[in-house]
């Protein structure tokens, strides 16, 4: 499952990540140009293309960034 979250550590960011359903376990995928006060992302998937808009104050005022990604699907899923 993939999702776009928050991610608190060393800074804030929004991030996408994996979510493994069975342990719940995180694995940060790419980290979007991102921090200060970032959140409320939303994706679209379609086709192969993912599609994910945010908002964040990283370059001084907030601002709604997009970002495109193109998806691979493994052997066996659709």
């Amino acid at each position: 499952m993939l999702a776009v979250v928050r991610l608190y550590d060393e800074k804030a960011r929004t991030s996408l990540v994996t979510l493994n359903q069975s342990t719940g376990e995180l694995t940060e995928l790419i980290t979007l140009p991102s921090g200060g006060d970032t959140s409320y992302a939303g994706m679209v998937l379609q086709e192969n293309k993912l599609l994910i808009s945010y908002y964040s104050s990283h370059q001084g005022r907030s601002s709604i960034y997009t970002a495109l990604f193109a998806i691979e699907t493994g052997a066996g899923t659709s």
